[in-house]
C-alpha cells in the first residue's frame, strides 16, 4: 500500500497491468523531466525572416500572440 500526495492510502495491484501501468508512468514522467531541462537549456535564438515571405503582421497581432503565449509567466 502506498500513500498518495493528499494522504489517502493507494492499493496498487500487483499484478502485470499494474506493472505495465506503472512503466508507462516513469517513461511519460522521465520523458516530462527530458522535455523541461531541454527547454530550460535551450536558449538559441531562430530567425524566421523569410520563413513566410509576403505575410504581413501588425502590431496588435503581435500582442495579442504574446499575451496568448506568455499569459501564464
Amino acid at each position: 500500500m502506498a500513500t498518495g500526495t493528499t494522504g489517502e492510502n493507494i492499493q496498487i495491484p500487483p499484478d502485470a497491468i499494474g506493472i505495465a501501468m506503472y512503466t508507462k508512468l516513469s517513461l511519460i514522467e522521465n520523458e516530462l523531466h527530458d522535455t523541461k531541462t531541454l527547454l530550460r537549456t535551450q536558449r538559441k535564438i531562430v530567425s524566421l525572416k523569410g520563413l513566410l515571405k509576403g505575410v504581413r503582421i501588425t502590431d496588435d497581432e503581435i500582442e495579442t500572440a504574446k499575451k496568448s503565449l506568455f499569459k501564464h509567466v
